[in-house]
């Protein structure tokens, strides 16, 4: 172990950065390009590194390079050690420009329609006009994987799984749940509806996994109701409320977007109560990165503006 690590700890960033820009592209004729070398810099800091290792961290095929075991191993911390330089080069321009940090937050697809999200970002705008402020949209999954490769500080959603150390939750509000939403003038708008009418319509559903899809199955399950012939899992919720406004599709909403949105796409909410309880939504981050503070300081605006709205 000592000699591997001693092996490890020769390498240069020059080596990390040739093994990243390979793995990525597959080819050191791209890895030159993306990194303005030559082909033959490349090469040489490849077998350095090669050397410096002492085993093959990559093999060439007529497809191009792949990597070794080890070559993978070597790649996959290679892309944590440019992810920091980068964040670290964007947070060093933040400075420079003036600012005082930078906060990445991430947001589940359907939240933002969320109104006190919105009004948050634009209150923290004027309250830390220092902090560099960037939004993505993205699937759960997808933004919790973000949080724990440091390229997103703060995500907001629902999620069951948070017992992971490290990571701080805190909730934010009930908003009653998902609802279904159908055309104004659907054949189940206005009424009292079970599962079961429900399914002899196409559905839009969440792209899992998801609490909510899992929840769905587990009623669908109890009720002995199978899935609808036709289910389109979907984040395109523009896509998907288009249709609907079109059709007699049936698509799912969050509690807290249902007249606004509905409003919006000509849609109307279904007279079906799902028999299973809701997550709230939560602020989502992790204790132990740098910049953790900024994060705090714009959940702690959310929560006012949540209770503002309560009150």
């Amino acid at each position: 172990m000592e000699d591997t690590r001693k092996r490890v700890g020769r390498l240069k960033m020059r080596h990390l950065s040739v093994i990243y820009e390979i793995g990525r592209t597959g080819s050191l004729q791209k890895a030159s390009e993306q990194l303005a070398l030559s082909q033959s810099a490349i090469s040489k800091a490849l077998t350095e590194a090669e050397t410096l290792m002492g085993t093959q961290l990559f093999e060439r095929t007529p497809f191009g390079s792949r990597a070794t075991l080890q070559g993978e191993v070597l790649m996959r911390y290679s892309a944590k050690v440019m992810a920091d330089l980068d964040r670290a080069e964007d947070e060093c321009d933040a400075l420079a420009r003036g600012e005082s940090g930078k906060l990445t937050i991430g947001v589940f697809t359907p939240v933002g329609w969320w109104e006190a999200l919105s009004r948050c970002v634009d209150v923290f705008g004027k309250v830390a006009p220092r902090v560099g402020l960037t939004l993505r949209q993205a699937s759960m999954e997808q933004l919790l994987s973000e949080l724990d490769a440091g390229d997103v500080d703060l995500v907001i959603g629902r999620w069951n799984d948070l017992n992971r150390p490290g990571l701080r939750t805190e909730p934010l509000v009930h908003d009653g749940g998902p609802a279904f939403v159908g055309r104004v003038h659907h054949p189940l708008a206005g009424k009292t509806v079970t599962l079961e009418e429900m399914a002899a319509f196409p559905w839009f559903l969440p792209e899992g996994p998801s609490v909510l899809l899992n929840n769905l199955r587990g009623a669908l399950d109890a009720a002995r109701v199978p899935l609808p012939h036709r289910v389109i899992y979907s984040h395109v919720y523009t896509i998907n409320l288009a249709i609907c406004a079109q059709t007699d599709a049936i698509a799912v909403l969050p509690g807290f977007a249902v007249d606004e949105v509905g409003a919006m796409y000509g849609l109307r909410k279904i007279g079906y109560a799902p028999p299973f309880g809701t997550l709230p939504l939560s602020a989502i981050w992790r204790e132990d990165r740098p910049g953790r503070e900024v994060a705090e300081k714009f959940v702690t605006q959310l929560k006012v503006i949540c209770e503002e709205g309560a009150s």
